[in-house]
């Protein structure tokens, strides 16, 4: 079933809050992967509040969460913008942007460097210019990028550095600050959010709104941007070879798991609930 990294001592898992990460987690593209669905209603069912942490924007996420009433919070942009569903519709509950000079010498930086940047308000994924990667990535997400311009672009809580692979360390260097925390968050992508945001992609919103503790917090992630969910929850399932499972730290009285894609973790978290 996966590689136990930590044990915690007991019976079934307190389960209160479920924090879960999308893409390679849950999806691949425009699809769910087998078991993810069931995993959300799984979770729901026992009582759990669902919320889906994610580096899609906001529209993206409305948009696949249109036919899952279980969730009842998502993250967007790694953790820069949190929502609540509510009966009207989805509710920012918080937002956290980037400070205007980083903005700047991301800006700057992805000009030296020959690299596409892209940026995400609460509301908006923004683009510099349209590139036939920005057709597929609209097809796969479902949103629409905006051209414009981010000297002036207001309310930018996330930016996204395009074909950063091998280059993580060097930009790392150059876009220092200690607000902010530059992390790989897929094969070829490299993103910039507070640390503030980064700490628990989100999550941290989720328990203040909720009431509920890090004690009864399950994560589920696959990427270097769930680290601060990872790490802060009871319990936590790193789903895939993406992302080295020592890295999540596991205090006493947690546990931590390598799971090898989402059907695994479904049949995980069911025995935990049992």
């Amino acid at each position: 079933m996966g590689r136990r990294l930590a044990a915690r001592k007991g019976g079934a898992m307190p389960i209160r809050l479920a924090l879960l990460d999308v893409d390679g987690t849950l999806r691949q593209g425009r699809q769910w992967n087998p078991g993810a669905v069931e995993l959300i209603r799984l979770l729901h069912g026992a009582g759990a509040v669902v919320a889906l942490c994610s580096g899609r924007g906001a529209t993206s996420m409305r948009r696949i969460t249109t036919d899952l009433p279980e969730v009842s919070y998502f993250a967007s942009a790694s953790g820069s913008a949190v929502w609540r569903r509510a009966s009207a519709g989805w509710e920012l509950v918080a937002h956290r942007p980037l400070p205007r000079a980083i903005i700047e010498r991301a800006v700057c930086v992805a000009g030296e460097l020959g690299l596409d940047l892209w940026a995400y308000t609460d509301e908006q994924w923004l683009i510099t210019r349209h590139t036939p990667i920005i057709d597929r990535e609209t097809w796969l997400v479902e949103d629409r990028a905006t051209v414009a311009d981010f000297h002036a672009a207001p309310r930018i809580g996330k930016m996204l550095f395009l074909g950063a692979g091998d280059r993580l360390d060097e930009l790392k260097e150059l876009v220092h600050s200690p607000e902010t925390v530059l992390v790989q968050s897929g094969p070829h992508y490299a993103d910039i959010v507070t640390r503030e945001a980064f700490a628990a992609k989100g999550g941290d919103v989720v328990l203040a709104e909720t009431g509920i503790g890090w004690g009864e917090v399950l994560a589920v992630g696959d990427s270097e941007n769930d680290l601060g969910m990872l790490g802060s929850a009871a319990f936590a399932i790193v789903v895939g070879n993406h992302l080295d499972p020592a890295r999540t730290p596991a205090p006493q009285g947690t546990m931590r798991l390598a799971v090898p894609d989402t059907q695994a973790a479904l049949e995980t978290v069911r025995g935990l609930l049992s």
